[in-house]
């Protein structure tokens, strides 16, 4: 090669160079006005979930401190050194005080109230009286489903050795979550053998700490809901969301397969609650479209495919109430006590309980473990 051609490759060496260069830069820049932006405009909601553990495949980022804003109220949020949305609690009890374990998903993790205005902080505030004195450790997670329910009860929530377990199931998407291809999320999943027996599938966490840089970027988390959300509302404008199945008898082998699969993760989580000799109540947390008939009519009227099939909003209680009383597992129904409330007991911003729907769900659970007489200072552990 000449010195000129070499002088002249080097210049072009440079060139791309220098315009890699700026190009990088200007996508930085961009990058960055986009990150201002969005914390300018939206906010930067707080992006609590550690997805990397390799047992339970989630939980709250321990010690996490955030604020989040619903319905113009702001919600300070601090979760506690084992990554729960629940008062620190030593494994070993305090005399004479009883104690109640909750297990359950975004409802139980309940992230979008204040943790005295939790349903299970409520009702063991109610259950302290008369000379009761009652503590409540929740393990509720958002996106936790049955499996890793029974996964948390079996790491964690039987060492605190509870006088009761409240399983508390989201009717609207529980079941459909505990089969991987309804749900569509990267989570511990069972099956069930030719023998009826549960076995797990392979589960392996995408994300790593390594990764939970992203977590503090708010354009992330923002072209994520954007994302997520075009997706969605094309897929309902267009089908019927998979979940949705939930609310008629099964005709498909997947949802046969599905409630199979709930129904016998809940035996096991019973069984386990009774091998450590604690009684189980199972809590049927309701969909706000099974509520409130404003609600249902918007869905219907936002996605018509919807409106002409035929749907039985009752149904996923019924079953559980009847799978319940076979199993002789005790169950709590509150479709009925929310269908009377007043006012909307869910969040207008996201589909949540509100702080008047926390209130009333600790009532009612309060009441039922009254009744059930698992608290009282001579009940003998199951």
């Amino acid at each position: 090669m000449s010195d000129s051609n070499r002088v002249g490759l080097a210049g072009r060496l440079r060139g791309c160079a220098a315009n890699l260069a700026v190009l990088t830069f200007g996508l930085l820049l961009a990058l960055g006005l986009g990150e201002l932006l969005v914390r300018l405009l939206v906010g930067n909601p707080p992006d609590l979930l550690d997805k990397s553990d390799p047992v339970l495949g989630a939980r709250f980022h321990r010690n996490a401190v955030a604020e989040r804003r619903i319905d113009g109220r702001r919600i300070p949020i601090r979760i506690n050194s084992l990554g729960f949305h629940s008062p620190e609690h030593p494994f070993a009890r305090q005399p004479g005080v009883r104690r109640l374990l909750f297990l359950g998903d975004s409802f139980t993790g309940a992230t979008e109230v204040v943790l005295p205005e939790t349903f299970h902080q409520r009702a063991a505030g109610l259950l302290s009286r008369g000379g009761l004195r009652c503590e409540a450790v929740s393990l509720g997670v958002s996106g936790y489903n049955t499996v890793q329910e029974l996964l948390v009860y079996r790491e964690l929530g039987r060492r605190y050795q509870p006088d009761a377990v409240v399983l508390a199931v989201f009717v609207g998407n529980d079941v459909s979550d505990n089969h991987p291809r309804l749900s569509g999320a990267n989570l511990p999943f069972y099956a069930l053998d030719p023998g009826g027996a549960l076995r797990p599938l392979p589960f392996r966490p995408r994300w790593t700490r390594n990764r939970s840089w992203l977590r503090d970027s708010a354009l992330y988390k923002w072209q994520k809901v954007v994302t997520n959300e075009f997706f969605s509302g094309f897929l309902k404008a267009q089908n019927i969301l998979p979940r949705y199945g939930v609310y008629r008898p099964p005709t498909e082998a997947v949802w046969r397969e599905a409630w199979e699969v709930t129904e016998a993760l809940l035996r096991a989580v019973r069984d386990a609650a009774r091998a450590e000799g604690q009684p189980l109540l199972l809590l049927l947390l309701p969909e706000q479209i099974q509520v409130e008939q404003t609600a249902w009519s918007a869905m219907l009227e936002r996605y018509p495919k919807m409106a002409a099939e035929r749907w039985d909003l009752g149904y996923p209680q019924r079953r559980l109430a009847d799978f319940a009383r076979r199993e002789r597992i005790e169950v709590l129904d509150v479709q009925e006590a929310f269908r009377a409330a007043p006012a909307s007991l869910y969040n207008r911003q996201e589909p949540h309980l509100n702080p008047a729907g926390h209130a009333l769900l600790a009532e009612l659970v309060a009441k039922r473990l009254n009744q059930l007489g698992w608290l009282a200072p001579d009940a003998s552990r199951r």
